[in-house]
């Protein structure tokens, strides 16, 4: 038995729906899509999926305020701000904070149209008892509603991996300049404008992802610890799933119904991912191999779907942050730091722990080059790397004639077998015309490494090396 077997159900319901098809170009922007026009709808046939997905994203209504939201996408590169509304006869008249940024002010639509309309039977015509068009009409005739001051910014995670500066970059500019907003978009209330900015609104953030882990990124003299707080696609699911049952009548029905079940079979499959993680690691069970586990995602049936990128990025991120760094202990040298990270390149999931100091300099002068020493596990390699944070030509020359790295890091026993390079090749000395090392690379001024072949390692016995090797090259960073 295997994953793609056991998973044949969810695989014949994706294989047939076309929220699913949709959402193959652009996997994390379909899904906000979808939940923005979810929570911007008037059909009183969705409030109960309004509702629903509001308190999984813990923003349930506040009293007086309206089920549905005023929702941006994409928003200087926020995937949702979502405002919260409440009708204008309960408004309070309180002077509410307005954008003041003049890029930003001269993008909103703003004039009068003299009364002229056009039709296609009627061609252009001019009213001369309404000066307002046919648009501004329309919107009048939709309920007036206003901000309450409460918004919620969602940053989603679906095949991508949540990042900590990437949540800095937008908390500072949450803290400085803002994002500023016409609300609602719909021109029911024009003119009037939000700043969304700390202290001017009451802001709060959720990062949603498989995972769901929360993330607090670093404080700063102007702002206060960002907490963007974890939730998870599956209750998202699990939240639209209860409150899908509206009349089947509804237009939105059968769509809504399609992208949920589509939804649904995918956390059944992240679900499935994380259990065979897991009994890979059962004191009583047996211990697979490391390629057993890291091909299961990569069956011919996940590729026809486009899924095995989203499944071995699931895969690894979970291994990585479950049990692969809990077996990790590293004395951290000054100037140093420990990161950890996922990613997925030429058809397989990799992951890394690797020891970064950004100030790095050039040793032969010139620029701040950044220096990072780590090993990395991807498709049925093992590498110990050196990588440089901006391209330096001279970077294969430094390493061969390094005091510390060619012997102590690149030859460094992993299973206590040699690593290699080059088509099997010692790693050094070099027996390459034109090249300084034997070492393999992805960019000969950017990425060199040695590596070993581990598929038929036993996982557990993977995860204590790469501890060993960590810690090994934490106690060579400083001599670097």
């Amino acid at each position: 038995m295997s994953l793609a077997w056991s998973s044949r159900n969810e695989i014949q319901l994706l294989s047939s729906s076309a929220a699913f098809a949709m959402s193959l170009g652009a996997k994390e922007l379909f899904h906000t899509n979808f939940l923005a026009f979810m929570l911007e709808s008037d059909d009183p046939a969705l409030v109960s999926v309004q509702l629903a997905i509001r308190r999984a994203l813990g923003f349930s209504p506040a009293q007086g305020a309206a089920p549905k939201c005023a929702v941006w996408r994409e928003k200087n590169n926020l995937d949702l701000v979502i405002v919260e509304l409440q009708p204008l006869s309960l408004a309070p008249t309180t002077q509410r904070a307005t954008a003041t940024d003049e890029e930003d002010a001269d993008d909103q639509p703003g004039g009068e149209s003299g009364g002229w309309d056009w039709s296609p039977t009627g061609g252009w015509t001019q009213s001369t008892s309404n000066s307002n068009s046919g648009v501004n009409s329309t919107a009048a005739s939709f309920p007036r509603s206003v901000p309450t001051g409460r918004v919620l910014i969602v940053e989603a995670k679906l095949k991508s991996i949540p990042r900590l500066d990437q949540l800095t970059k937008y908390d500072n500019q949450l803290s400085t300049r803002g994002v500023s907003l016409d609300v609602p978009e719909d021109g029911a209330v024009s003119g009037r404008y939000l700043l969304v900015k700390d202290g001017a609104v009451s802001i709060e953030r959720r990062l949603l992802s498989v995972a769901g882990i929360s993330m607090t990124t670093p404080g700063t003299i102007t702002r206060a610890d960002g907490q963007w707080v974890g939730v998870t696609w599956k209750s998202i699911h699990g939240a639209m799933n209860g409150a899908v049952h509206g009349p089947s009548s509804s237009s939105i029905s059968q769509t809504l119904t399609d992208y949920t079940q589509a939804l649904g079979a995918l956390v059944a499959l992240f679900d499935r991912v994380h259990q065979m993680c897991n009994d890979a690691h059962l004191a009583s069970g047996p211990t697979p191999t490391y390629g057993a586990l890291r091909l299961q995602p990569l069956d011919s049936q996940f590729r026809s779907l486009r899924i095995n990128d989203l499944l071995g990025k699931t895969l690894f991120d979970y291994w990585l942050h479950t049990f692969v760094l809990k077996g990790v202990t590293v004395n951290i040298p000054a100037g140093w730091a420990l990161k950890g990270y996922v990613h997925y390149s030429r058809g397989t999931p990799g992951l890394g722990l690797e020891l970064v100091n950004d100030s790095f300099q050039n040793p032969n002068g010139g620029p701040n080059i950044g220096l990072r020493i780590g090993i990395q596990v991807q498709n049925c390699e093992l590498r110990l790397y050196v990588d440089v944070h901006a391209g330096w030509s001279g970077l294969e020359k430094w390493v061969a004639g390094h005091t510390v790295l060619p012997g102590r890091w690149f030859n460094t026993p992993v299973f206590s077998c040699a690593p290699v390079g080059y088509r099997g090749l010692p790693p050094m000395p070099a027996t390459r015309t034109g090249r300084a090392t034997n070492l393999k690379m992805f960019g000969v001024d950017r990425f060199l490494y040695s590596k070993l072949d581990i598929d038929n390692r036993p996982l557990v016995n993977v995860e204590t090396e790469l501890g060993r090797l960590i810690a090994h090259a934490a106690e060579l960073a400083p001599l670097l």
